[in-house]
């Protein structure tokens, strides 16, 4: 019998579908308390969820359907890696091992609950004492974790290559047996060529998806049963408003889900760069150097915003040059040219501006909105200049 080989990715795609009720009590408990920021934001993540889940399960099935033509086990094993790297899925057998994280970051959960209830004694919300925190500490603590977003773009340039090309040396090896399972996986004959400019995406991917598990079922805990919260320290760190609904972390991987999953590298590193250090360059400037508000009821600032959109271009068109360098390696789906590079980033930092113009007024998270929707126009710039 041969392998389903599109199964982890039918189960990833599934596990987004499944977590969508979850958030949508956090929706509808907001809605109760009336956080329209938490109910706004909160849907248009399930609708990211809805579109990666779909996505996941259809073209798993169909990719393997399709593979039902072949009957030689290593065309069949070469045709749906190639296929699904191609539409943004994971390799057989990547997917597993974001559910083989899953399944270990809830029975750590569980282990630190179950640790909690028996052997520790944890202060109730009262009991807490409140420290007064000045505003920049306050705000380089939200930002450490976008700044480390950084580190995804390192794995579209180095790790990527290097950690599968590992993963599958290890197939190629368990698989050389010639009675082990029946030989039915040939990897040890598998061609690397078509698949390796995809490698960088899948770790990337792969990166993503499993932070954002572990930080959403955190996030879970922490709105079902505050006191058995794992990240206390970091939940220190969220304003008032963001209390009682899901961090900005959890609003900010899947947005970054979307220009990776769609999009070419260069975008995609350059769409991480604008979320991650542009918003934090916005940030600190406005606690900084801030002194004239966007609007009178807006916590923003024009010194804010204006460094946040300078800063999104430099980062943006830095990201963009490091993959666009990368081309002679990896080939057309790593080329770009400096004018272009130029163009692109120009039309995302603007995106990023009038994005920060508008929120909060638009209630949503620009966490979420800024990697998606500057992703989209530096998308769509790229095909109409090139």
């Amino acid at each position: 019998m041969d392998p389903f080989y599109g199964i982890f990715n039918l189960a990833l795609g599934i596990l987004f579908l499944f977590i969508i009720p979850f958030m949508g009590q956090v929706a509808r408990q907001n809605y109760r308390d009336k956080i329209w920021n938490g109910v706004a934001s909160i849907l248009f993540g399930i609708i990211i969820c809805l579109i990666i889940g779909i996505y996941f399960v259809s073209n798993a099935v169909f990719i393997y359907i399709n593979s039902w033509t072949f009957t030689d086990p290593l065309e069949k094993l070469q045709y749906v890696q190639n296929q699904f790297c191609q539409v943004g899925l994971f390799s057989y057998p990547i997917a597993c091992y974001v559910l083989f994280a899953c399944l270990f970051f809830l029975m750590a959960i569980g282990t630190y609950i179950i640790y909690i209830n028996h052997y520790k004694r944890v202060k109730s919300p009262g009991e807490r004492a409140t420290d007064a925190t000045h505003p920049l500490d306050l705000e380089l603590s939200r930002k450490v974790f976008h700044i480390g977003l950084i580190g995804i773009v390192i794995c579209y340039i180095v790790i990527g290559r290097v950690v599968l090309m590992g993963i599958f040396g290890y197939l190629s090896n368990l698989f050389s047996f010639e009675k082990f399972l029946g030989n039915f996986i040939p990897y040890y004959d598998l061609e690397f060529n078509e698949i390796l400019p995809y490698m960088g995406q899948q770790i990337t991917m792969l990166a993503l998806m499993m932070i954002f598990f572990f930080v959403l079922f955190t996030d879970f805990v922490r709105l079902y049963e505050p006191r058995y919260n794992l990240l206390q320290t970091v939940s220190k760190t969220w304003r008032k408003s963001e209390e009682q609904t899901f961090g900005p972390h959890i609003y900010i991987l899947l947005g970054c889900m979307i220009p990776v999953l769609f999009f070419k590298p260069p975008i995609a590193a350059a769409t991480i760069g604008i979320a991650a250090l542009g918003d934090a360059m916005a940030t600190i400037a406005g606690v900084t150097k801030g002194t004239h508000r966007l609007r009178e009821t807006s916590p923003k600032t024009w010194e804010g915003t204006i460094a946040g959109t300078i800063g999104s271009f430099l980062f943006g068109f830095l990201c963009y040059l490091a993959i666009i360098s990368l081309a002679p390696i990896y080939g057309t789906l790593y080329q770009g040219s400096i004018v272009e590079g130029v163009i692109i980033c120009l039309v995302g930092a603007l995106t990023f501006f009038v994005l920060d113009f508008l929120t909060p007024p638009i209630p949503i998270s620009d966490n979420i909105l800024n990697p998606i929707f500057c992703g989209l126009t530096m998308f769509f710039t790229s095909l109409i200049i090139s």
